[in-house]
């Protein structure tokens, strides 16, 4: 004896009104540079735009390697805003080809992470993606429109 089998879809739809969300991006000042570092202000996505082919250079002290920039072990003088680092003469530990997303490090209530270097040039903190070891590995980028843009 033969069945016949009859197979069902149920197909949903789902009705949505044309609702605008708006997502302020930080905008660079005059310099391209991104400085924002106001409470509540924080961006998380960024992407690569440096052209350079070898990618966009991702750099730490020495003495800070290893600490997230986001924990409550991170050593006090990388927090504090008095300390004033060369950063573009601290070690390349990533480089993020062009293009690649980027994940920046926000602090309490959503404060960009960014240090000013030693010529008052911002850098953002961002997180490497996870490499399949079990430390954390974050470091600064340039935070410049010619380097990085918010996504």
């Amino acid at each position: 004896m033969k069945r016949k089998v009859t197979i069902g879809f149920v197909i949903a739809a789902l009705s949505v009104t044309n609702a605008t969300i708006v997502i302020a991006l930080p905008v660079p000042n005059q310099n391209g540079d991104y400085t924002n570092t106001r409470k509540g202000q924080g961006h998380i996505n960024w992407q690569v735009v440096d052209p350079d082919p070898a990618g966009l250079n991702c750099r730490m002290a020495k003495q800070f390697q290893g600490f997230a920039l986001d924990a409550m072990n991170t050593p006090d003088e990388l927090m504090s805003r008095d300390y004033t680092p060369n950063v573009s003469s601290w070690e390349v530990i990533h480089q993020f080809p062009p293009g690649e997303k980027l994940w920046a490090i926000t602090g309490n209530v959503t404060t960009q992470h960014i240090q000013f270097d030693d010529r008052g040039k911002p850098w953002l903190g961002v997180r490497v993606p996870y490499q399949g070891g079990n430390e954390i590995i974050d470091c600064f980028v340039r935070a410049n429109r010619r380097f990085i843009k918010p996504i």
